[in-house]
């Protein structure tokens, strides 16, 4: 599975300008603009200024975008990466990242960082290493649609249901994920190709049954 990602939600749409910089400063300030503090959060405007992104961003968070969150999290993420294996602050780092996961996947029903808790528990960073407990988040994040879980979801359970697995990849490879496709191709090669296609489509019917006994403990 992929590594969660630098930065989750969408990139500012207009160029970045310091009178936009100060007119965001100003819907911050004036009017608690969740969108404008996540903006000004992600590092466009303050590129020499560590501190004021993350006040922003921890404004963001505040004041409730959508992505703020999430982000917190992958920026922890990432950071924690950095730093050697023995080092007490890479366990501590990839601590709070969890936590930022966690938050947006509780309160914002945010899929990456669902996924992304997945990854963490799957590889045991900040977190003890539990492959049934990241498949649970894998599989939330995959009921909703998220591409990279539904694939994850498919790699974890090919040893014991192949064709559970096969209806994950369809799905997922229906979005052009690259790593489904390839696995699809794979599995055409063991499997008649009658039995692939109804694989896919069962997934439907497949997905509304584990929907109904998601839960993360």
């Amino acid at each position: 599975p992929r590594p969660p990602r630098a930065m989750q939600g969408p990139q500012p749409a207009q160029p970045i300008t310091n009178e936009r910089t100060f007119l965001l400063m100003r819907k911050v300030e004036v009017d608690d603009d969740a969108e404008a503090a996540y903006e000004l959060g992600m590092g466009h405007h303050f590129e020499t200024n560590d501190a004021r992104r993350q006040q922003y961003l921890a404004r963001a968070v505040h004041l409730g975008h959508k992505h703020a969150q999430a982000t917190c999290g992958s920026i922890a993420y990432a950071h924690a990466m950095t730093l050697a294996e023995g080092d007490p602050k890479r366990r501590e780092t990839f601590e709070i990242a969890v936590k930022h996961f966690a938050q947006a996947a509780r309160d914002m029903d945010h899929d990456d960082a669902t996924h992304d808790l997945g990854v963490c528990h799957l590889h045991g960073r900040g977190v003890e290493k539990d492959e049934e407990k990241a498949e649970e988040f894998f599989r939330q994040a995959a009921l909703r649609g998220h591409a990279n879980a539904q694939y994850c979801v498919a790699m974890l359970v090919v040893g014991r249901d192949a064709q559970e697995a096969a209806r994950w990849c369809a799905n997922a490879a229906a979005q052009n994920h690259e790593g489904a496709k390839d696995f699809l191709e794979k599995m055409e090669k063991q499997y008649e190709k009658e039995s692939i296609r109804d694989c896919m489509a069962g997934f439907e019917s497949g997905r509304m049954s584990m929907n109904q006994n998601m839960h993360i403990g």
